[in-house]
């Protein structure tokens, strides 16, 4: 499979109509996932977009929604596993830039389902 930076057609299918959809299927997926975590456990959120639209502002709206989820502080997680500096602007979510991380472009968020 070739990584998305070798598929630059991609962005070329992308209209406003499509990401509305895919912001739907996300959110439905979130939900989903929220149903079937029991306390205390996780849930991540990942997407090989780097769009707020698909990302934060998902996250953000589902997290508004249901506040027994918070979000994971990424920063400690990455200085406990990671052995090079944290360049993200967040500690809720982490948005992979080619230009800042040198990988294709996603997004990932780790959150906890803490119950009511």
């Amino acid at each position: 499979m070739r990584p998305v930076r070798g598929r630059v057609d991609a962005k070329f299918r992308l209209n406003r109509e499509r990401l509305e959809e895919l912001k739907r299927v996300q959110l439905e997926i979130l939900e989903t996932a929220y149903r079937h975590t029991k306390i205390g456990g996780k849930i991540i959120y990942m997407t090989c977009s780097v769009l707020k639209d698909e990302n934060q502002d998902i996250v953000d709206a589902f997290v508004q929604k249901h506040p027994d989820i918070i979000f994971d502080n990424h920063r400690a997680l990455w200085d406990k596993k990671i052995d090079s500096r944290f360049v993200f602007d967040s500690e809720k979510y982490l948005c992979f830039s080619p230009l800042v991380t040198q990988t294709d472009g996603f997004f990932f968020c780790m959150m906890t389902k803490k119950g009511a």
